[in-house]
């Protein structure tokens, strides 16, 4: 990282605190909203098969009962969980902060992986993007946020060289064997939407999905590029967005979780200064 990089971060690390934490208290309240928090979830809850040693050890210590068998310290979770987040949003110097919240958000992932039945991984990209605030020294903030930027693109460009390792790309009708799979339950539950009539629309134009699914497929291959340069990250942000909805439309795939995180690291820190120039001028600053 150059050094003229490196000052500009450690500079807007208090606008980057602040912004992180509003969007992760946003993901919180959606995830409330889909009754997805510990306290939220049946009784008695359901456990899935396959675990790995994370939640092998999240099981022995007896932590997932108390987050969702007993209503206090469930409900008592959800108050420091959302309450570590608000308070480091005010007060982003307090790396204690951002531990404490840091630690909340990984047990909260597992939980969620344990007992909604689905082992989502985007989560953690959510739960990375917490570490660097943890740091006491802006220069290891610095180095943190920089590896963050990497990692994203990692995230992206390793599923398009999967899908070269795999043969998914090679596979013509993949896209509209995928869309078929991941939007029956939808077509069978809202038979007379617009949606619906879009989706029969599509699949009776098989082509269409076909080849919007290899763009799909380029735009992650798109990420490794941001390995050797930053200058065409705004276009990164722009195919993240692209491979964004078209999942959520097409393959029934939320990742607004992981989407945000993607965003924040690639923002050219030019634009972090705009931004911290206009909250300057709006309101003075509370540190």
């Amino acid at each position: 990282m150059s050094k003229e990089i490196h000052i500009t971060i450690e500079k807007q690390r208090l606008i980057i605190t602040r912004f992180v934490m509003i969007y992760c208290i946003l993901c919180l309240l959606l995830r409330a909203m889909a009754h997805t928090l510990p306290s939220q979830l049946a009784q008695p809850v359901l456990t899935r098969a396959g675990y790995n040693i994370a939640h092998i050890l999240y099981r022995a210590s007896g932590i997932g009962e108390w987050l969702t068998q007993y209503p206090f310290t469930a409900q008592l979770f959800n108050v420091f969980l959302f309450g570590a987040a608000a308070l480091l949003a005010v007060f982003p110097r307090k790396n204690y902060f951002a531990v404490l919240f840091s630690i909340l958000l990984l047990l909260f992932i597992i939980t969620t992986n344990i007992y909604v039945n689905f082992n989502q991984h985007y989560l953690f990209l959510l739960w990375l993007a917490t570490l660097p605030f943890c740091m006491r020294s802006d220069r290891s903030f610095a180095l943190l946020w920089e590896g963050l930027r990497f990692y994203a693109c990692w995230v992206y460009g390793s599923t398009f060289i999967l899908k070269l390792i795999n043969g998914a790309m090679w596979q013509w009708d993949y896209g509209l064997q995928t869309m078929k799979e991941q939007v029956a339950e939808y077509v069978f539950l809202n038979p007379g939407s617009t949606l619906t009539m879009a989706y029969s629309w599509l699949i009776q134009h098989g082509t269409l999905v076909n080849i919007g699914q290899k763009f799909v497929f380029l735009a992650e291959g798109m990420f490794l590029i941001g390995f050797f340069t930053r200058k065409y990250d705004r276009f990164l942000i722009f195919m993240g967005l692209f491979i964004f909805i078209s999942t959520a439309l097409f393959a029934n795939v939320f990742f607004i979780e992981q989407l945000g995180i993607l965003i924040v690291a690639l923002l050219p820190l030019k634009e972090w200064d705009k931004i911290n120039n206009r909250f300057r001028r709006s309101k003075p600053a509370v540190l």
